[in-house]
């Protein structure tokens, strides 16, 4: 319990919060609420995030493990950027591509045309901090994890390989757009961004 407490004051504290009051509000009765309900608690001491970091991988690992399962999945990791990095967006721009939706490369390389996979997906878990892209998917009955793997490296080789096309780019950009412009439509998700923002922004000065 004790190492409940010590998370909880270390962590909750004033002093790492960040407050959006988002609606039909004036800065007067802000400024009353945020009074009335957190004026008396102590600010707390600063935190500076320090998280221990992952060693540098030098090579593959992999990992098979056998179940009584209707059908066999395949999964693929890599490394990424976090979100206050330049390669953060390439990788974020790559998965779109790869993995956004029935016309990305691989639903229509691997499931459509080859039949290998029922289906196939590529995201990425990143975040402020350093994260992973993951490519997996449900293999079709007959069809082995070599000959999974073998079909995702051809896709990577074409995308390493060649430009992505002017269209392709294009769709990505309109999703995003789409996504962005529905967001916002939303008080509460104008707040939620606006949080998030400041957050962001204060743990790019923690590092500097």
């Amino acid at each position: 319990m004790q190492d409940v407490k010590s998370f909880f004051f270390k962590h909750y504290r004033p002093v790492n919060a960040v407050l959006v009051v988002a609606g039909q509000v004036t800065l007067e009765q802000v400024k009353m609420l945020a009074a009335k309900w957190f004026g008396d608690i102590p600010a707390g001491e600063p935190y500076k995030r320090n998280l221990p970091q992952e060693p540098e991988q030098t090579e593959a690992r992999r990992l098979e493990i056998t179940a009584p399962v209707p059908l066999d999945a395949f999964y693929k990791t890599w490394h990424m950027s976090g979100r206050l990095d330049r390669r953060y967006y390439v990788a974020d721009l790559m998965t779109d591509i790869l993995g956004g939706g029935g016309s990305s490369r691989l639903h229509q390389a691997l499931v459509k045309e080859q039949k290998l996979f029922s289906n196939i997906e590529c995201y990425h878990f990143g975040s402020t901090d350093a994260g992973l892209i993951s490519i997996d998917g449900k293999l079709v009955k007959g069809v082995t994890p070599e000959q999974a793997e073998a079909a995702v490296e051809a896709e990577l080789e074409k995308m390493r390989s060649s430009w992505v096309s002017a269209e392709e780019l294009q769709k990505v950009k309109n999703k995003t757009e789409s996504m962005i412009a529905f967001e916002d439509m939303s008080v509460m998700n104008r707040a939620n961004s606006l949080a998030f923002l400041r957050a962001s922004w204060r743990c790019s000065m923690d590092q500097f």
